[in-house]
């Protein structure tokens, strides 16, 4: 691990060594304090500059992963998610929402969510439909966690009147389909509930 640190402090085998921190913690976390203290929060934030896109991807994964603390951890959320904004390598994007859900990113709800109904609503090249549905996974769960109250578990919506269908995305896709009259949200889809039985007996 110590050498990992090291490579990271001389600037070296970045990508391996931010990859070898990323392991080491899953496996030892109560040593993420060890791993913070080894760089100031501008050099950690700074990897999400570079331009190997793996490097970016490594970086937002092991800063999430880091126990931030008051305006240290508004700081490296404000750089994720322009991190985000900016990045233009799709397999990278989903690391980067997943790594936002460890943050308060009430600030942020408003263009996640649009980006979400981008990722809905717009079409996409076959080749880059597997990154963009991980992409769109991703937000629909850092959104309805950003829309729950607190203490309260939003379980759906009034049995016989709307339901409430929670899934894949690229399942919610064909869902739509199915009912097109469906609302789309960021974590399901909303149904009129007239037939129940049909609904239930949906194998989607």
């Amino acid at each position: 691990m110590q050498q990992f640190l090291n490579d990271l402090k001389s600037q070296t085998n970045v990508r391996e060594s931010l990859r070898g921190c990323i392991d080491f913690l899953k496996a030892n976390p109560s040593d993420s304090s060890q791993v913070l203290t080894t760089l100031t929060k501008e050099a950690w934030a700074a990897f999400l500059e570079s331009e190997d896109a793996k490097t970016r991807k490594n970086a937002a994964g092991l800063l999430a992963m880091l126990p931030w603390d008051g305006e240290d951890r508004k700081f490296i959320a404000e750089r994720l998610f322009t991190g985000y904004k900016n990045e233009g390598t799709l397999f990278v994007r989903d690391t980067y929402v997943k790594a936002l859900g460890a943050f308060d990113c009430k600030p942020f709800y408003k263009e996640l969510s649009e980006r979400f109904q981008e990722l809905t609503s717009a079409e996409f090249p076959a080749e880059d439909q597997k990154h963009i549905r991980k992409e769109r996974q991703q937000l629909g769960v850092l959104l309805e966690q950003l829309e729950e109250h607190p203490g309260h578990k939003r379980r759906g919506l009034p049995r016989g009147k709307k339901w409430l269908f929670r899934s894949e995305p690229w399942l919610l896709d064909m869902l739509q389909a199915e009912y097109p009259e469906g609302k789309r949200l960021p974590f399901g889809l909303v149904v009129e509930g007239k037939q129940p039985n049909k609904l239930v007996e949906n194998r989607l």
